[in-house]
């Protein structure tokens, strides 16, 4: 007895003298995690704000950073249109990562506001891929610890449910308050963040990635695998999609596609595969496909896929333009 109360005492006099030791660091990651909150709940509170911005005429925009990268954001795409002489709003969501299920409650909201259009960027429903700069880790790319792969599944349903709280919370006060439609105004009220500065910050976060010119040679000494899933998109967006079509919302398929480099390291069979992947998806659900050129070198883009500002422009020129042929045959 004597000696398992000393075990026991060895123990967790050894826990206590770790946890002191940690208190410090435990006390600057709880720091770092309310910060975090802070910054989560501002854009949720944006998320929903913007929401209610849609309009029937409204473009709407879903995606990866590529997309963010790519196009300009609301305002400033809004300024483009007109110029070329379109009359129509847009709203650009878009998300880290390449895990669309965050994307389910958005569409579910985008529904009821029947904007005009709706862009699904294709490469997170169909493309998954690791990648590693062969000069930089000898670390085999598929390899992955069970305790990395835990954190990520937490991490992104822990990032998708705070999302579907948001809007239900959102939702639940509109019918407390006797209003069941978002608003069709996006003026900032009173007590409501201010939406002009979120909307700079959203741009502003990537102005770095935007002023870089990737390295050819180094995207090609990047080591990936890349694996193209079957042209079925997940239930809750073919409930979208039929939805979308009772409401006469015309969804486009979006790809954005990669430097010409980047489309090297993915290889002649894999770029066809993603290729004929997409094309089926767009005849099985019936929905236009748009496919941004595959040629761009390296000088147009951040690093492999994200384009830069010289980018941006060649690729909202492009968008443009074949939307102002959807928009002309209306």
């Amino acid at each position: 007895m004597v000696l398992l109360l000393a075990l026991l005492l060895l123990i967790t006099n050894r826990y206590y003298v770790h946890s002191y030791k940690n208190e410090l660091a435990r006390r600057e990651l709880a720091k770092q995690q309310q910060l975090k909150q802070t910054k989560q709940k501002a854009t949720f509170s944006f998320l929903t704000e913007r929401l209610e911005s849609l309009k029937e005429n409204s473009v709407v925009v879903v995606g990866s950073s590529l997309v963010r990268c790519g196009l300009p954001f609301d305002h400033d795409l809004n300024t483009l249109a007109m110029q070329w002489g379109m009359d129509i709003d847009f709203v650009r969501f878009t998300k880290p990562g390449n895990d669309p299920l965050a994307f389910q409650p958005l569409l579910d909201c985008i529904l009821t506001k029947s904007p005009r259009w709706v862009f699904l960027q294709a490469e997170p429903f169909f493309l998954s891929y690791a990648c590693t700069d062969i000069k930089q880790s000898s670390k085999p790319i598929d390899t992955i610890s069970n305790d990395q792969v835990l954190g990520r599944f937490i991490h992104k349903t822990h990032h998708t449910v705070q999302i579907m709280l948001n809007i239900i919370e959102h939702n639940l006060s509109l019918l407390i308050s006797g209003n069941k439609t978002f608003a069709t105004s996006d003026a900032t009220k009173p007590g409501d963040p201010d939406t002009t500065s979120l909307k700079r910050q959203n741009d502003s976060e990537i102005t770095p990635l935007l002023e870089k010119q990737a390295d050819p040679e180094a995207i090609l000494n990047e080591q990936c695998t890349f694996k193209t899933s079957p042209p079925i998109f997940p239930e809750y967006v073919e409930t979208f999609l039929a939805r979308a079509k009772t409401r006469d919302i015309k969804v486009i398929l979006l790809e954005m596609n990669r430097s010409r480099e980047g489309n090297m390291v993915l290889g002649t069979e894999g770029r066809q595969q993603l290729t004929a992947t997409l094309e089926q998806v767009s005849e099985r659900y019936k929905i236009p496909f748009w496919k941004f050129q595959d040629s761009l070198p390296a000088q147009y883009y951040g690093d492999r896929a994200h384009l830069n500002n010289a980018g941006r422009k060649v690729f909202t020129k492009w968008f443009l333009e074949n939307l102002r042929q959807e928009y002309n045959n209306e």
